[in-house]
């Protein structure tokens, strides 16, 4: 599980740096989204197509 999926300038940023520490993307079955700020799920559209988590 993720919780926010950051903003969307910084999805690449994101989703390398779970992949250097260890996480296999395919792994991750949900994405929780705590509000809709810009800060914190301004890249969910690029994290669910690369993890294809729920929402």
């Amino acid at each position: 599980m993720l919780v926010d999926a950051g903003p969307e300038d910084k999805s690449d940023l994101l989703l390398s740096t779970l992949r250097e520490a260890g996480v296999v993307l395919s792994d991750l079955d949900h994405i929780v989204v705590t509000h809709s700020h810009q800060d914190d799920a301004g890249g969910l559209r690029a994290v669910q197509d690369a993890t294809g988590a729920e929402v």
